[in-house]
């Protein structure tokens, strides 16, 4: 597995990701992704209602982006017949590129 790399040039060690999810078995993973999704959902929730900090909301997304990447190691396809999350990710992007630029376009023309 090699580094997952975002946006912000976040780079998470793959191998170490792989070695949790050996260490603590798939299904204890899946489990805990679901639990640091929740926590990000209650930060958020008390960042808009003032009673966290950004710093809060900020460990609550490492804590996510660290289990989605051991979550990628699980799941991901290794057969041609499925997208990857790569791929996934480059259409969606694309998408978007193309509705931000028919945005833009619509706001120019009004």
């Amino acid at each position: 597995m090699t580094n997952i790399k975002l946006f912000m040039e976040i780079k998470i060690d793959g191998e170490l990701l792989k070695k949790a999810v050996l260490v603590y078995g798939t299904r204890s993973q899946e489990r805990m992704v679901i639990e640091e999704i929740a926590e990000l959902l209650d930060a958020l929730m008390k960042y808009h209602r003032e009673r966290a900090t950004i710093g809060n909301v900020n460990e609550e997304i490492a804590d996510v982006l660290i289990m989605l990447g051991q979550l990628i190691y699980m799941l991901d396809p290794s057969s041609e017949e499925e997208r990857s999350v790569e791929d996934w990710i480059n259409y969606k992007l694309a998408r978007l590129k193309d509705r931000l630029d028919k945005h833009q376009n619509k706001s120019i023309n009004n």
